[in-house]
């Protein structure tokens, strides 16, 4: 996390943030384990009641980015579909170059990719 200085009277606070989640199917806790990858980058805003109308000690969200990996793409029930090694897809399945899940070089973009990852 990081707080910068944004326009007169804002505080940014910056979080980026990778969460990797566990999973087994459902009825079979001994059965393989698959990683679902989700980065979450976003921005809040504190701002200053005597300059902004906002409530005083209210956050307030600039920006909210996410990447998912080694989930199926395309499914937007608000579930994670892990990608276990011997299922078929429920969804589309990630396309293009892999990358490292675990890179924070490049910032998230508005697009919500759904990549191939180098690793779990």
């Amino acid at each position: 996390m990081r707080a910068t200085s944004g326009e007169p009277g804002v505080v940014k606070v910056g979080a980026d943030y990778t969460f990797v989640h566990p999973l087994v199917r459902s009825g079979d806790p001994e059965g393989p384990v698959a990683r679902v990858i989700v980065r979450r980058e976003l921005t809040l805003t504190l701002n200053d009641p005597a300059v902004w109308d906002v409530t005083e000690g209210r956050l307030l969200l600039e920006k909210c980015y996410a990447e998912h990996n080694n989930t199926d793409c395309g499914v937007d029930d608000g579930y994670l579909h892990p990608g276990f090694a011997d299922d078929a897809p429920d969804g589309e399945r990630p396309t293009g170059a892999a990358v490292d899940p675990y890179d924070r070089t490049d910032p998230l973009t508005p697009d919500g990719s759904c990549g191939r990852v180098t690793r779990t």
